[in-house]
């Protein structure tokens, strides 16, 4: 859930930063033999928020991955970009109240990042070691010996 929840955020800053919202959401899962398996599903109203995404990431990751081997990465994607600007079609089985709480809580956890930096505010369970790297600027060792 960690992870997911550190990469959910990432793509909620980049949502937020080009005025897209989601409305799906799409998994990868690379597990230690090198084989990728994609999921996706769709979110019952367009967001921006992290939360939401990593909630629908976990559902779609304990719904659809079977553990035949260790994990090696995870990867989230939001899909089904619209504009912030555009009507959104609600429907009568959602609980919309409890989604627009979680949009405010995400934003205003974004506005305080954006002006007191990332770890100004964050999940109690991110701080701990979650095994991401620092920067994602890491510099990798192709096999050909390039670096990238």
């Amino acid at each position: 859930r960690n992870v997911f929840q550190e990469l959910a955020f990432e793509v909620s800053e980049k949502l937020r930063k080009y005025s897209f919202k989601a409305t799906g959401v799409q998994i990868t899962v690379r597990d230690s033999n090198l084989e990728s398996r994609q999921y996706q599903c769709q979110i019952p109203m367009a967001t921006q928020s992290s939360i939401i995404l990593t909630e629908q990431a976990m559902e779609l990751f304990n719904l659809r991955y079977q553990w035949h081997l260790p994990i090696r990465s995870l990867t989230i994607r939001a899909i089904g970009l619209v504009s912030v600007k555009e009507n959104i079609q609600l429907d009568l089985f959602s609980d919309y109240k409890d989604i627009l709480k979680k949009e405010n809580l995400d934003t205003a956890m974004y506005e305080l990042r954006q002006r007191f930096g990332k770890k100004m505010v964050t999940f109690a369970s991110q701080l701990g070691d979650i095994k991401m790297p620092k920067d994602m600027t890491d510099i990798v060792t192709l096999p050909n010996g390039l670096t990238r």
